[in-house]
């Protein structure tokens, strides 16, 4: 078979490659664990298996360097260290780089804990009030009552004030006209420096209803409205739909010329805004809102005037609800998701993009369900792993509610003829919500789940697996029903304004799928992760340690079951007790920008300025474990005899490891410094918007402190720490109380007799005890690296005293032996350089490297300020600092205890891709203009002086000088010529120097043919590039077409969008709060006006926004041009070994020059084929500007090029959707060519070449091969926008409804993959082939000596192809799917807002009607509703391949051979047929037979371990019997109709959570309580259970439930074993089947397998165990009581004795054996019995031919297939050897081979160590005394003397320890019985409760037919009970004739004598006898049995449960 290549710490790979990156800044990590590391502990964070060996990764080039420390009883100890030190990296407590560390589960928590169910997590949250104030004056006039018919005029003048930006004025003024009574329009400005100027054009149609009473007329008008609004600063605003009605009372005046208006000004409609409606699909902070409003007017009439004075008074304040100032909120986990319900709380979600929405948006956000990642390490087991949910999910917005109230009051009063006044009031209320989308979505009942469904047998709502495992997956159905990698959305249905979701899948081709129900079987995995809960570990405490900050949901421990039964439990948690992450309002401090800090006051709330927001945002997570310590390592056969957990007493092995806590309430912050906090700037021209940020923590620190076996321990002695003290408090800071970590001294290796009793109590001798360790090995340290670390207290160090305030340091490491120190004189040494930067918390790059972060850097303002490494946090393209940046405080030299010397010397990562994208870069814009030649002085403006600059010019790093166009566009821009090309510009805001800002967008490349070509310039500053920009057109206005510069729109969208009152004022103020700025706002909004006709941008160009940038700090982005980007990290360049012989000769000089050290090495070089760098980049850091797989998706709205320059959150979004499932960003080498290093012997000048290696060159997959794929649907919009009839419904009705619906749906695939890293091919070359191979010469190659090729399983297009054939264990050839991991998440939300208006308007007008005053009082009601609603529906697929090895092509010394795997296991998933192919192309066929389709046993654990329910008994509770034969003991499942065999497997270990306890068979006894059980038998009919003591459960009916779990399955999880294989030159597949016959040879036939070799071996799990102190007894069968019987296939053994136990070794029920098997290893642990060879001759062909020569001439294959079931054949097979007797500690005792040949072995030490060892013996016949086991003896072990100390002394001894003392005149004597004993066992039996009364189950009544002649001539009743039982006591009452009474078994006769009965009978005598049942002799009940007389009559009768015989008959 095929194995593929173990790469070394292939673990490391696939972690890094899988890792999800998640909440990444924009251009670094703010979150820096330098100091505290967070929320983990450093020592957690890595390690390195003990046989990792190859100093470099070829793969990333990176170097590891591994010492073996010691070996603790089979468990090795490894310190190692790995390159690639970082600023933020902490030191372990071996120092920095180093680890030692023997295992741990590391959790990356991802959004919440998976664990949570209903944590809390606390929401502090504060804002100040946005509070406006305001007033209007304005003056109207009209003439000649033209105001209602004409025309009308009006201004006015306002002032506002707002608490964040201060005082405003507000002037307007308005024009209408009335075309016709019908039909006006109108035009109204109005203008502020912080709104700018806007016009609402509007146009109404109004219909009149006239009616006239009593010389009145009313005119009752319904109005529309059709407004579109344009604002200066905004462009195009909003369309406006609006409705109102209003009353007018008009008198018809004879005198007069015009009617009286008395109507009220004010009108409240309904409006909607359609083109910038957004909706936010995002958890908020609820908000209340109110408002109020009053408008007056007072107004005269005279001379055909109508002049009217006008105020209007109006406030508004909004503010956070008060309860989400302080809000828990419940959490739920990824693995809790259906337990939230509707309940309020957080679900364990995060989407990509999350931005406004509107009808034009053509991407929604990526939906990231973000469950937890788990990396397994060990000695012995690696991996990633992650829950999977078994159903198909959904999540949603959690309910969120903003409200408002807003009150509006309006008077009127005039003078005319006479009075007239009015009044109106309108109160609006809205509501505002985020939700699930609930309401019209079908698709919910389908993917629902709660937790109180009923949950089928064996369903796994989470399962843990491993990532990239190859899992089978036994429902193809479900991946073919989600279309495989194809993106899938839901549908939308129904009508305009009630639309719903489809219960069906739709993808682009219209293709539908069914929602796909939730798994029904389980996916079986090879490697088995079972969780424990806290709950759970209260019965598992002897394993898993309970943490007190645990909750009963939370994960205690974890279980990993390895494929060879070995068992790893991780179970000590170390929890992160706290975490806070607070951000915060700081404009009232002075931040940092270089440092990145600022200083605050602990009282959050109080750093503000007087107008900035008070912003505070804090969130407290509770509890969680960060990381899952391993505790125990156990063998496949361990048990746990004592019930204490591993202890010397136990069965199999164990090694043990032990914590302590140091800490529990350690205390981190970032950032370290006390009072201090992260300092995000925010806009440069805005002063109020400063934040800082902090996180803080508390945590457990827990060390190892030993590590016990069975023969040995160790203790490490630790000691503190002088960096990385934990910080006083939430603060910051250190000081006295800063907690502290721990590093290792050192580690003590002793035997563990040494150390321990003969209890097994282990006492530490201490480090200068008197018992001297086997070994010892010391850690030396220092504080060099990374100084000035503010974490470290600078005290001194005990050894030097110095201390240089580094991080902890290794220095030296040196091992001692016994009492032996000459160890110390020979250390291995550390170098680590001069390359030691000192700390600097911004000092590192994008990448995490160490990069110069210069002083007073990141003042963007100040042209002369450095840039930081905030500004320009991309890598540096300098090889120079590079290599230096990168090897900062990395090992330089080792040196070694031999005196040799290693030296590594380290490089810059490089890499030509990213993924299969070509790098890209960030170069410098020197300046622009409009020739294509750049003048000699270039300018930095953008525009000016009515010119638009056209060019770019761009400088060019290390060009050539004849670089021309078309070379250009090749090396820079040939994949991204007609692409928008990203730019990031420092471009001023206004006039004042300090306001800039960093824009960021797109622009188009525009040559016009040989118009604007580019052009390539030399010039002092080195090569220049002029690249032609494609303008735009200014847009707004009377210019509205001119052409602009791209790069100055987007500054001037900018401005417009986050810097608007900047930009626009006179000023630049961002707030007027001096006299000033008030005035110039004055001026300002004056001004304003005048933009309504020039439009929002030619404002800011007129008065230069984004005019200039700083060429310093503007960069814009193309191809990296030499297919060599730096960045990623380092790489080894070369590794030397010198043996330094000279200087320990006394040479002196330089020991490259000196003739006696040979110095031997490796170069690595990782280029490709063309002498590019051959890295690949699978992602780059925090989605950078430079990463090319970033790029702009647009909206639907606008041209291309306005969408590009528009600010990117408002137009487009960036790619790539679903980033978070984008690998890590890490380098990876396709091609590696590895050399050995020339020898140059100095003398002879003479070259060695030849190495015996040669070169080699090491070619791998990348994600450039198989890059990571993104796919998406188009988004299906229903947009419900505009009622088709609103305006007749308007004009229709005096109330206004308006409803507004966007409905969306779309969906996403995520497709990746584990193919990076993985080995392509390797090809080996002479030395001499050197030359060849650098040149690539394709008409002189090199010519490789060897090679191994790799081919996986892909298709035509490279997609990765994971239907394979498999084969079952039925012998069905299938296609299933393996190695495909998936997820399918739905998101549904819904953001719905309503608005309702209620009011009135009431008028009162006076007219004259002749002399008197008439009032004429007229109120109108004011309704109106307006509803915006937004639902959408994404779903998002992600889909994980693991690349299939298929063939493996080696070539070597001209032969080629080849392997293909060619059919896989169907449950596991390994492959058991291949194909190999020779040089003569014959093929040979390997199939390999797993050992589990015949021995189920050894199947895969996860078959059902976790399965949980209630075991129900076959037999309801009744009284038992002594003897229980009739009782059937075992249990159903409850709810269960299908095959138990389906669910139990013998030897199942049961958790029984509340406990059982039994009666034992004296009552009132009682057995003990017990938690666990184990399956002793499955059938179809129930279980048989059995406790550890051996007792059957239930055997008395006393038990009627259980509620259970399967903590350890009777599956041993050793499915990798096999049972046979078979070499064939046959295909064992024919026709799609396993074709069985194919491989039997048949002398008849004329084609036979061609069969090479074939070997089998016999498993069994039935080892009985040897007589011995320490074990119970077990059944054997006597071989004495065998019988011969003839059968038709001849005769056979029978055995004739007592059955306790069946052929399989399990116990016969109801025998009383007092040993559980399972438990004393007896029954369940599968071992190979005996292994076999086919005996048969071979071949010989006629001719001579080799490759028709040597197949067996007869075979039949050992395990053959015979109707579903496998069965051994041995005919013509003969064992070879056959293990016969086996310890329960796991020793094998006794074996022999072919010829019945025995060899023995004798254990001791507890079963640990061999003591001797005899051939030609049974184990039984032999023995041996060595009198060395002391501390160990017991009476009655195999062999030795039965006496008791003070006999042996260990004052006297031979050879050994010890001897037998024997007196002068004693005897000692040892007598040991070497024939075995074959004991009887008895049935077993139940108490009888004396209280119970047994009465009859059935009785007969006198003419029952007694066994017998005693009761001939009676009449016989017969009572039979449901207990044999006897007569103690019988007495008769009456005249009772004469009577007789037997008990046979359970059976009781009672016989009247016949002629007597009548007698009494004819009489009407009443009589009875009474008689005493007894069982076991304890009375149970008294029956009476006789006449009895009632009512008159009589007849025989009984009664039971008599207590006296007083009672009346």
């Amino acid at each position: 078979m095929i194995m593929q290549k173990k790469v070394s710490k292939f673990k490391k790979l696939l972690a890094i490659y899988l890792a999800m990156m998640i909440l990444l800044e924009t251009l670094q990590p703010m979150q820096m664990y330098a100091l505290t590391s967070g929320p983990t502990q450093p020592e957690f964070n890595s390690f390195t298996p003990i046989g990792t060996s190859d100093m470099v990764d070829l793969t990333n080039g990176d170097f590891n360097y591994n010492i073996p420390i010691m070996d603790v009883g089979g468990y090795p100890l490894n310190l190692s260290y790995n390159s690639g030190i970082t600023m933020d990296q902490e030191a372990s407590w071996v120092g920095l780089g180093w680890n030692l560390n023997v295992g741990q589960i590391e959790r990356q928590v991802r959004g919440l804990p998976d664990d949570f169910n209903g944590d809390e997590v606390l929401y502090e949250n504060n804002l100040k009030k946005n509070i406006t104030v305001g007033t209007n004056l304005g003056v109207n006039l009209a003439f000649a009552g033209t105001d209602s018919k004409l025309f009308t005029a009006g201004a006015g003048i306002g002032v506002e004030y707002n608490n964040y930006e201060g005082v405003s004025f507000r002037p307007s003024f308005g024009v209408g006209f009335n075309l016709s009574d019908e039909v006006g329009v109108g035009l109204n400005f109005t203008s502020s420096v912080t709104e700018g100027a806007s016009v609402t054009p509007s146009l109404s149609i109004s219909q009149k209803m006239t009616t006239q009473s009593s010389g009145v007329v009313n005119y009752i008008d319904g109005t529309g409205t059709i407004g579109l609004g344009f604002n200066s600063r905004k462009g195009l605003e909003n369309l406006n739909l609006s409705a109102s009605v209003k009353n007018k009372a008009y008198v018809a005046n004879c005198e007069s010329n015009h009617d009286t208006r008395i109507e009220n000004k004010e009108s409240i409609g309904g409006s909607i805004s359609f083109n910038n409606q957004s909706f936010t699909p995002s958890k908020r902070i609820g908000f209340k809102n109110y408002s109020f409003s009053f408008n007056g007017a007072v107004g005269v009439e005279a001379w055909f005037l109508e002049p009217q004075f006008q105020m209007t008074g109006y406030g508004s304040y909004q503010e956070i609800d008060p309860e989400y100032k302080y809000r828990p909120e419940k959490a739920f986990g990824y693995e809790y998701t259906e337990h939230k319900k509707k309940q309020s709380g957080i679900l364990d979600f995060n989407r990509e993009y999350n931005r406004s929405v509107s009808e034009n948006t053509t991407a929604l956000p990526v939906t990231n369900y973000t469950y937890d990642t788990y990396n397994i390490e060990g000695q012995g087991v690696s991996g990633m792993f992650r829950p999977y949910r078994s159903k198909v999910s959904y999540v949603y917005n959690d309910a969120v509610v903003d409200r408002g109230i807003g009150i509006s009051t309006g008077a009127e009063f005039g003078i005319g003829e006479l009075l007239h006044w009015g009044f109106d009031f309108k109160a609006t209320t809205t509501v505002s919500s985020t939700d699930g989308w609930f309401k019209n979505n079908n698709a919910i009942k389908h993917l629902e789940e709660k937790n109180t469904d009923k949950k089928a047998a064996g369903y796994e709502p989470v399962s843990f697996r491993l990532v990239g495992s190859m899992s089978v997956d036994p429902e193809i159905n479900i991946y073919d029903g989600i279309q495989t990698t194809n993106p899938l959305r839901f549908g939308l249905g129904g009508v305009s304004k009630s639309r719903t979701v489809i219960p069906k899948y739709f993808n682009e081709t219209s293709l539908t799928s069914n929602i796909p129900n939730q798994r029904t079987k389980r996916v079986l995995r090879n490697q088995l992760v079972h969780k424990i809960t806290d709950e759970e570990a209260i019965r598992d405490s002897n394993f898993i340690i309970r943490n007190p900050n645990a909750k009963s949901h939370h994960t205690a421990g974890i279980k990993v079951v390895q494929n060879d039964g070995t068992t790893y439990v991780y179970g000590n948690t170390v929890y992160n007790t706290k975490k806070v992450e607070a951000t915060f309002d700081v404009s009232g401090k002075t931040g940092n920008n270089t440092s990145g800090l600022v200083p605050y006051d602990a009282d959050l709330t109080k750093n503000y300025s007087n107008n900035s927001d008070q912003y505070l945002n804090k969130i407290t997570t509770t509890p969680y474990a960060h990381t899952y310590l391993l505790t125990s390592v156990l063998s496949t056969d361990y048990q746990d005899i004592d019930d204490n957990g591993p202890s010397i007493n136990d069965l199999g092995s164990y090694t043990k490891f032990e914590y302590q806590i140091r800490n529990s309430t350690y205390k981190w912050r970032i950032p370290y410094e006390e009072n201090m906090a992260t300092y995000n700037r925010g806009l440069i021209s805005k002063t109020d918007d400063e934040k800082g940020t902090y996180l803080y923590g508390e945590k457990e620190l827990k060390y190892l402190t030993r590590i016990v076996t069975k023969t040995h321990v160790a203790f490490f002695d630790l000691d503190e720490r002088k960096d990385a003290r934990g910080v006083l408090g939430e603060t910051g800071g250190i000081g006295a109380g800063s907690g502290k970590m721990y590093k290792i001294k050192s580690i003590r290796l002793y035997a563990l007799p040494e150390v321990s009793n003969s209890s097994g109590t282990i006492t530490d001798p201490g480090e200068n005890g008197v018992v001297k360790p086997i070994k010892t090995a010391h850690f030396v340290y220092n504080y060099n690296l990374c100084k000035g670390m503010p974490n470290n207290d600078g005290t001194a160090v005990e050894l030097t005293g110095d201390n240089a305030k580094g991080k902890l340091t290794l220095e030296r490491v040196y091992f001692t032996y016994r009492g032996s120190k000459m160890g110390k004189y020979t250390p291995y040494v550390f170098d680590y350089g001069t390359n030691n930067p000192d700390y600097d918390l911004k000092g590192f790059d994008i990448w995490g490297n160490y990069k110069v972060n210069p002083e007073f850097s990141g003042n963007s303002e100040v042209s002369s300020s450095p840039l930081s490494t905030a500004e320009f946090a991309f890598v540096e393209q300098d090889v120079a600092k590079a290599n230096l940046y990168t090897g900062a405080w990395t090992l330089k030299n080792v040196k070694l205890p031999s005196g040799g010397k290693i030296s590594i010397e380290t490089e810059s990562d490089d890499y030509q891709y990213v993924q299969n994208k070509k790098a890209m870069q960030m170069f410098k814009v020197l300046g622009c203009g409009n020739q294509a030649v750049p003048p000699l002085t270039i300018t930095s403006t953008l525009y000016g002086n009515g010119t638009q600059n056209k060019y770019l010019y761009v400088k060019l790093n290390n060009e050539s000088s004849d670089l021309d166009r078309d070379t250009f566009v090749e090396k820079y821009l040939k994949e991204n010529l007609d692409k928008p090309i990203q730019f990031r510009f420092l471009l001023n805001m206004t006039s004042k120097s300090w306001q800039k800002e960093y824009v960021s967008g797109y622009f188009k490349i525009k040559e016009d043919g040989q118009t604007n070509p580019i052009t390539i310039t030399e010039r002092s500053e080195g090569t220049v590039v002029s690249i032609p920009l494609e303008f735009l057109k200014l847009d707004g206005g009377t210019n509205s077409n001119d052409n602009v510069n791209p790069i100055a729109k987007a500054g001037w969208g900018f401005g417009r969008t986050y810097l608007n009152r900047v930009v626009y004022s006179l000023g630049g103020d961002s707030v007027n709060d001096d006299f000033t700025s008030i005035v110039k706002d004055l001026v300002g909004s004056i001004k304003a006006i005048t933009e309504i006709f020039n439009g929002p941008n030619k404002a800011l160009k007129d008065k230069g926004c984004a005019s200039n940038f700083d060429p310093n700090k503007s960069w814009i982005r193309l191809e990296n041009p030499n297919g060599r980007k730096l960045g990623g990290g380092l790489r080894v360049k070369s590794i030397k070994l010198s043996d330094s012989w000279g200087k320990m000769l006394g040479n002196t000089g330089s020991e490259q020059s000196d003739p006696d050290t040979m110095e031997y090495g490796q170069t690595y070089t990782y280029n490709d084929a063309s002498g590019k760098s051959s890295g690949v980049a699978t992602f780059e850091p925090n989605s950078c500007s430079e990463n090319p797989l970033v790029e702009p998706f647009y909206n639907n709205q606008g041209n291309y090029a306005e969408n590009i320059a528009a600010p990117k959150e408002n137009n487009y979004i960036e790619k790539p959707f679903g980033q978070n499932f984008f690998p890590a960003p890490r380098i990876t080498y396709s091609r590696v060519l590895v050399k050995n290093l020339e020898r140059k012997d100095e003398a002879t000048q003479f070259k060695v070449k030849k190495h015996a290696t040669g070169i080699v060159v090491t070619e791998h997959y990348t994600s450039y091969d198989f890059p990571t794929k993104v796919s998406y649907t188009k988004l299906d919009t229903k947009t419900d926008l505009v009622p088709n009839n609103i305006l007749g419904a308007i004009i229709k009705t005096a109330n206004v409804r308006v409803r507004n619906h966007l409905t969306m749906s779309q969906g996403y695939s995520i497709e990746t993959n584990d193919m990076n890293g993985k080995i392509k091919s390797q090809y080996v070359y002479a030395e001499s082939q050197a030359d060849l191979l650098l040149q690539q010469n394709p008409a002189s190659p090199a010519v490789p000596t060897s090679y191994v090729k790799y081919k996986y399983n892909i298709d035509a297009d490279n997609n990765l192809v994971n239907n394979l054939t498999t084969i079952n264990s039925a012998g069905e050839v299938e296609t299933k799917l393996i190695g495909v991991d998936y997820d399918l998440v739905n998101d549904f939300n819904e953001s719905h807002s309503e608005t309702s208006l209620k009011g009135f308007d009431a008028n009162m007008a006076t007219v004259l009607f002749g002399i008197f005053p008439v009032f004429v009082p007229k109120v109108i009601p004011k309704l109106s509703y307006h509803e915006n609603l937004l639902r959408t529906a994404v779903t998002t697929k992600h889909v994980h391949k693991t690349g299939i090895l298929l063939e493996k092509t080696a070539y070597d010394l001209g032969s080629t051979i080849s392997t293909k795997n060619i059919a896989w296991d169907a449950d596991t998933g390994e492959v058991i047929l291949t194909q190999t192919q020779n040089e003569y192309n014959d093929n040979y066929y390997s199939f390999t037979y797993p050992a589990y389709w015949m021995y189920d046993g050894m199947g895969m654990a996860s078959k059902n371990i976790g399965i949980e329910g209630t075991l129900v008994a076959n037999t309801p509770i009744e009284p038992a019997c002594k003897y229980p034969s009739s009782i059937d003991p075992g249990y159903r499942l409850k709810d269960y109709t299908g095959p138990l065999i389906s669910i139990f497997h013998v030897g199942d270990e049961l958790c029984i959570k509340d406990g059982l306890t039994q009666t034992a068979e004296n009552f009132p006894e009682k057995l003990p309580t017990v938690y666990k059980l184990w399956v002793i038998r499955v059938h179809n009919g129930g279980v048989l259970l059995m406790d550890r003591y051996g007792n059957y459960i239930n055997p008395c009916a006393e038990t009627p439930a259980l509620n259970f779990k399967i903590v350890r399955s009777g599956y041993r999880n050793l499915q990798s074993a096999a049972m046979s294989t078979i070499i064939t030159m046959t295909n064992p597949i024919a026709n799609g089947n396993l074709n069985a016959n194919s491989l039997i040879y048949s002398a008849s036939s004329t084609v036979n397998p061609k069969i090479l070799n074939a070997n089998a071996i016999v498993y069994k799990d039935f080892w009985n165990i040897q007589k011995n102190i320490d074990f119970p007894s077990y059944p054997e069968k006597d071989p004495s009581l065998y019988i011969t019987l003839n059968g038709p296939e001849g005769p056979y053994q029978v055995y004739n004795g007592p059955t306790y136990t069946d052929n399989d070794g399990n116990p016969t029920y109801p025998f009383k054996l007092n040993t559980n098997p399972y438990l004393w290893n007896i029954k369940g642990n599968w071992r190979a019995e005996k292994s076999y060879a086919y005996l048969a001759g071979r071949n010989s062909a006629s001719a001579n031919n080799p490759r028709n020569e040597g197949f067996f001439n007869s075979f039949s294959p050992f395990y053959q297939l015979t109707n579903g079931v496998w069965t051994a054949k041995t005919n013509n097979w003969t064992y070879a050897s056959s293990v016969t007797k086996v310890s329960p500690y796991g020793e094998e005792l006794e074996n022999k081979d072919a010829l019945e040949r025995y060899s023995a072995a004798q254990y001791g030490y507890q079963h640990k160590l061999p003591m001797a060892v005899a051939s030609n013996s049974k184990y039984q016949q032999m023995g041996f005394e060595g009198f060395e086991e002391i501390k160990s003896w017991k009476f009655d072990k195999h062999f030795g003397f039965n006496t008791i100390p003070p006999d042996f002394v260990s004052t006297e001894s031979h050879t050994g320890k010890g001897s037998l003392k024997v007196l002068n005149g004693q005897t000692k004597s040892l007598t040991r019985k070497l024939s075995a004993t074959y004991k009887s066992y008895k049935y077993l039996s139940c108490a009888v409760n004396p209280i119970i009364q047994y009465c009859p189950t059935s009785y007969t009544l006198g003419n029952a037919n007694y066994p017998g002649t005693d009761m001939n001539g009676m009449y016989v009743s017969k009572f039979t009970f449901k207990c044999a039982g006897d007569i103690r006591q019988s007495n008769s009452q009456g005249n009772t004739p004469a009577y007789l009474v037997k008990v046979i078994d359970n059976n009781l006769y009672v016989g009247f004598n016949a002629t007597q009965f009548n007698q009494r009978l004819s009489t009407n005598q009443s009589f009875y006898i009474t008689i005493s049942f007894y069982v076991d002799g304890v009375p149970t009940t008294n029956i009476r049995v006789g006449n009895k007389i009632t009512g008159g009559g009589s007849g025989l009768a009984y009664d039971c449960k008599l207590n006296n015989d007083s009672l009346p008959w």
